[in-house]
């Protein structure tokens, strides 16, 4: 997934040692080995060992502290990394490491960071690739037009789980000391998890808590319930993993809203977290819970940034949009100063076209194994739907219409309505216009040769006019008809009607487009639909031909391009795209789908009370002979109605392609105008059928 490259990406939970890569530590080990420090074979042989349990990865670790001894490799394993994932298009990163003491070579806890801060220093100012491309001023300033830091790195300083309180203690003080420079801004607790009692670390932790320093805890990496709601009530401002919790475990982080570092491939490694099909960030996500993805160890786990957000992708079903919305979420997880923050907002809010474009949306149906409102939580738990998306303005507001999210939830896209066909089809007025124009006689001419076509296969359509139309080689006339009211044969076909069911047949069209993510052509098709939309009134008008069958038609063409009515095959093509591609939500047409069946529905119900629910078969059910022809007439909320859906239609065919999360919220706002101008149509198409008494009503009474 080429996109995910362009993507710009923060990492927020990576370690120093775990993410070297292996052409290094070979190298590092292969040196180390002809001093006969080390035996190569060995490292060689566990470098390269695929299958890695959680024991097995601190082997692992133990290995690599040993090659990791001087200052020099501290300083150039520093640099790779940062280089590495700068390659990643990583904007923002948050380094952990253990500061090491080795007295056989003159290496203390601070000579240790010093070497660390030195790699970063050889790194700090690299030439922008993508900020240049960006049309934003305000990048362009921040960048000094020219250069920039590619990316912000920070430190957190780890204290391992096999040290003593006093080691501890040591070095949060020494991040104290260090947080002046600028790139010290935390304290994090890792190693293995089977080592040290959470009482031994808790005193230095709540030192640096009480000192400003931030904290993230490695948590739940394996079952320890009662250290687990230790460092939950310890209300740390990040934790790692999170594989082993429990119902209470997670009702507690979440209404504590502590950010959840993900690290997907090394859980499944590391057989903490048994299938992805499993793991807890369906759920964190679906509650709109804080999480960050993150690496862990990329060089340990033989990974990336950009494979971690590939596999979310690919086993979640995260759209392109989605994803990118992700990415910029972990902004306010950062342990950054707000002016990184609001620097890192920029860079995200103020993409290069290009990269908006490459973040269209993507097929997420090929791998959508269990992510849904009702996805599968971890230990057989309970899934909470997605809270509203809703009044994201007014965030305040939301909790009130909490009993309500479970129907609307999420309102992610829009939904095009349409004008409802309330009555069944029924035949055609005659044509009416006078002069003599040669494109007018020649579309007469096709209109009744193709009524004697029709008239020859028994086809036969009348309606209420008293007049009809016979053709002149050189005038058109009116001549009275000699039927009474309701007896004669018109023409179905006309130039009108034709557009009308060209633009119906486009629905199949423009659902293939957004089936294969061509949301430009396919908005460039939906705008030729409308125009042509225009064009069939114009011409009817032009032409003076007043047809009921075109009064339904029109409205059903547009209706074939705008939702979907599940199961029918003409109707919903583009919706039904859309609703694959995430670009409208089922909650949303379900409100439509209720309000056309109930319309069509009462349609036949009328057709069966004027027939007294008497009809031999169904020819004669729609046989509309002799009656009187009823025009649908569409409201004007309706027509309101149809503004805001051509307005929401287009905005969520150019969202993924050109639109960001504040464009997001309006579509969000103008969908709830949409749903409320749809259920008000149905209030007065309602009102208007409960004025309407069916003709055998009538006859009784």
């Amino acid at each position: 997934m080429e996109w995910i490259n362009s993507l710009p990406k923060i990492e927020l939970h990576a370690h120093l040692n775990g993410s070297i890569r292996d052409s290094t530590l070979l190298e590092l080990a292969k040196v180390l080995g002809e001093k006969g420090v080390i035996v190569f074979a060995d490292v060689e042989d566990v470098i390269r060992k695929n299958d890695r349990s959680l024991s097995e990865v601190f082997k692992l670790f133990d290995l690599i502290h040993k090659i990791t001894t001087d200052h020099q490799t501290v300083t150039r394993i520093t640099r790779e990394v940062v280089e590495d994932f700068a390659l990643e298009n990583v904007v923002y990163l948050e380094l952990r490491t253990t500061p090491k003491r080795n007295d056989s070579i003159g290496m203390s806890k601070r000579s240790y960071m010093e070497a660390v801060l030195e790699g970063l220093r050889s790194v700090s100012e690299v030439d922008t690739d993508f900020v240049t491309e960006s049309n934003s001023q305000k990048i362009r300033n921040a960048c000094d037009g020219v250069r920039r830091k590619k990316i912000y790195v920070r430190l957190l300083l780890s204290i391992d789980r096999r040290e003593t309180t006093e080691s501890a203690m040591e070095t949060v003080k020494l991040a104290l000391e260090m947080r002046n420079v600028g790139v010290v801004v935390g304290i994090d607790l890792s190693g293995n998890p089977l080592v040290g009692e959470w009482s031994t670390f808790l005193p230095a932790l709540q030192f640096a808590k009480d000192n400003d320093l931030y904290i993230t805890l490695h948590c739940g990496e394996v079952p320890n319930s009662k250290e687990i709601q230790a460092m939950l009530d310890f209300k740390p401002h990040r934790i790692g993993h999170a594989c082993f919790f429990e119902d209470d475990d997670w009702e507690k982080l979440k209404s504590f809203r502590i950010p959840v570092e993900i690290c997907l491939t090394s859980n499944i490694i590391t057989k903490s977290i048994s299938s992805i099909d499993i793991h807890h960030f369906a759920d964190l996500y679906n509650a709109k819970h804080p999480l960050i993805i993150c690496t862990d160890d990329f060089g340990v786990f033989s990974t990336s940034l950009c494979n971690e957000y590939a596999l979310a992708v690919r086993s979640f079903g995260l759209s392109k949009r989605e994803a990118f919305t992700l990415a910029r979420s972990a902004i306010d997880a950062t342990f950054a100063e707000d002016e990184v923050k609001q620097q890192l907002m920029l860079i995200f809010d103020s993409a290069s076209p290009e990269s908006l474009r490459k973040l269209a949306a993507i097929n997420h149906r090929k791998t959508r194994p269990f992510f849904t409102a009702a996805s599968a939580a971890p230990s057989g738990g309970t899934v909470s739907p997605i809270p509203p998306s809703f009044l994201p303005l007014f965030p305040h507001f939301s909790h009130r219409l909490s009993p309500l999210s479970k129907w609307f939830v999420p309102l992610r896209g829009p939904l095009f309505l349409s004008s409802p066909p309330w009555k069944l089809l029924q035949s055609a007025t005659p044509l009416h216009w006078r002069g003599n124009g040669a494109v007018f006689r020649k579309v007469e001419a096709l209109n009744i040769r193709l009524d004697r076509i029709r008239s020859r296969t028994r086809l036969g359509l009348q309606s209420a006019a008293s007049n009809v139309v016979t053709v002149d080689r050189n005038l058109f006339k009116e001549e009275d008809g000699s039927r009474e009211n309701g007896g004669i044969m018109e023409s179905f076909v006309n130039v009108p009607n034709m557009i009308s069911m060209a633009r119906l047949v486009s629905g199949p069209a423009l659902w293939w487009m957004i089936s294969n993510e061509m949301y430009t052509p396919a908005f460039v098709g939906l705008a030729v639909s409308g125009a042509s939309d225009w064009l069939d009134g114009y011409m009817a008008r032009r032409m003076k031909i007043d047809s009921v069958v075109g009064s339904y038609l029109d409205p059903l063409a547009d209706k074939v391009e705008s939702f979907d009515l599940l199961c029918v095959v003409l109707i919903g093509c583009v919706a039904l795209a859309m609703v694959q591609k995430d670009l409208l939500h089922p909650g949303l047409v379900g409100i439509v789908v209720f309000r056309d069946v109930a319309l069509v529905g009462g349609a036949v119900y009328l057709r069966a009370l004027n027939l007294d629910w008497k009809w031999k078969n169904w020819s004669d059910f729609f046989n509309l002979d002799g009656a009187s022809p009823q025009k649908v007439k569409p409201l004007f909320i309706s027509k309101v109605n149809t503004v805001f859906q051509l307005a929401l239609v287009a905005g969520a065919l150019l969202q993924p392609e050109f639109g960001n999360p504040d464009t997001q919220t309006w579509i969000t706002y103008l969908s709830w105008l949409v749903a409320s101008t749809t259920m008000a149509s149905t209030a007065a198409y309602g009102a208007q059928y409960m004025k309407k008494k069916p003709i055998s009503m009538i006859k009784r009474s």
